[in-house]
């Protein structure tokens, strides 16, 4: 349930944009941190709980980007 490596993706931002009001200025970095999203109970109903089936086939579709360690999905890169 817990990876062993602080694990997230530092960017710099290239251009200014926000989301939900809070603004990202053109130099800024910031970084995705996996863990806040894989945990959230707004993308992964009882996120806190070990449940492998949620992986199944025909299990119901995740929200696009909620499960990014690959890229934008479980099967998205081919590296």
């Amino acid at each position: 349930m817990f990876s062993p490596l602080f694990s997230n993706v530092p960017h710099e931002v290239e251009e200014e944009f926000s989301v939900e009001g809070i603004k990202f200025k053109k130099g800024f970095y910031s970084a995705v941190i996996f863990r806040f999203m894989m945990y959230n109970e707004n993308n992964f109903e009882k996120a806190d709980k070990f449940m492998p089936e949620r992986w199944m086939e025909g299990v119901k579709k995740m929200k696009e980007y909620s499960y990014t360690p690959f890229s934008a999905g479980p099967r998205n890169c081919i590296g």
